[in-house]
């Protein structure tokens, strides 16, 4: 999920793509890099092809035009302000003077990188779409790697041109005695799948298959593996590690924090869970990108979802307003 960039992080690489000539200057291109960056933005989808495991075939994307000189800024500004919606909670000026002046480098860095350059076209191209933010995190998925994450974290946590999108109270705290505080973290270990979830920005991807470990009570090692779907139908396999530790009054109650990406951190609520069958956990979290995302996954033993527990399940789901 902290790969999963908030739609006002995602939006700092479109600036980047407007005012990329300037920034570009900075140091000199070298050939290859200077052929990936096309003249000429695509009429179709990107020009990108991914294999199996999401790698490009060599030929690299083709991004938007990186000539407009001296109007970078200004069409920068008016680019994210649409992007930004009615709140306009954006200053986009500043948010483009910030990257300049302050993330000059790692901005350059992703103008000539091609995934993160890929990522520039795929935003763009979500501008005007009526699931603009939803198509905005799946940029994020497909086209992630270590000089995106390096851009967000100067743009958004060292450096922070981008406020941080504030609370809206979707995803509320459950209210006491929600959870289910018999759980044991050392029951919940093994293999576990994801066959149903609340929110298809973070929940819902293909083949969910975590390993989970419990070294001691109240504490859990979850290795996570999942897919992410190409625009052009293949899937990429994703990896991550994360830890939780059970609250020391609530053993249904899991934090997973100090983490250095974006500073995300996810809070578990296990408000269902019947042992060696199924875990109903609903998440709350935050980052330096976007405080209040949520969600719910339901982890089971099996592969799909056995049918004879939706009843309990739709049951427990009412725990949670809303």
């Amino acid at each position: 999920r902290a790969s999963t960039m908030a739609r006002t992080a995602l939006l700092l690489a479109v600036v980047a793509a407007i005012a990329g000539e300037a920034v570009a200057a900075t140091r000199p291109m070298s050939r290859v890099a200077t052929n990936r960056l096309s003249a000429a933005r695509p009429a179709g989808p990107l020009a990108v092809r991914m294999g199996a495991r999401g790698e490009e075939d060599g030929r690299g994307p083709r991004v938007p035009s990186l000539s407009a000189r001296a109007g970078g800024l200004v069409a920068a500004a008016a680019l994210v302000a649409s992007l930004a919606g009615p709140a306009g909670a954006l200053d986009s000026l500043k948010v483009g003077e910030c990257l300049l002046q302050r993330c000059t480098a790692d901005l350059a860095r992703c103008i000539s990188d091609p995934k993160c350059a890929a990522n520039v076209v795929c935003l763009n191209l979500c501008n005007g779409k009526k699931d603009e933010s939803a198509c905005e995190v799946r940029c994020g998925d497909q086209f992630d790697n270590p000089v995106v994450q390096r851009f967000n974290t100067c743009a958004v946590s060292n450096k922070k041109c981008v406020p941080q999108e504030k609370d809206e109270g979707k995803y509320p705290l459950p209210p006491a005695g929600a959870t289910i505080d018999t759980f044991d973290t050392r029951d919940f270990t093994g293999v576990w799948y994801i066959t149903a979830g609340q929110n298809p920005l973070f929940d819902t991807f293909p083949c969910q298959k975590h390993v989970f470990s419990s070294s001691e009570a109240g504490k859990l090692k979850g290795d996570l593996y999942w897919r992410v779907k190409t625009p052009y139908g293949a899937e990429m396999e994703r990896t991550a590690v994360q830890e939780f530790v059970a609250d020391p009054e609530h053993a249904g109650i899991l934090y997973n924090h100090d983490n250095e990406f974006l500073h995300y951190q996810d809070d578990w609520y296990i408000i269902g869970y019947k042992p060696n069958e199924y875990a109903l956990i609903y998440y709350r979290g935050t980052n330096d990108a976007w405080d209040g995302y949520g969600g719910a996954v339901l982890y089971t033993k099996a592969k799909s979802l056995p049918e004879k527990y939706i009843p309990e399940l739709e049951e427990a789901c009412k725990k949670v307003p809303g």
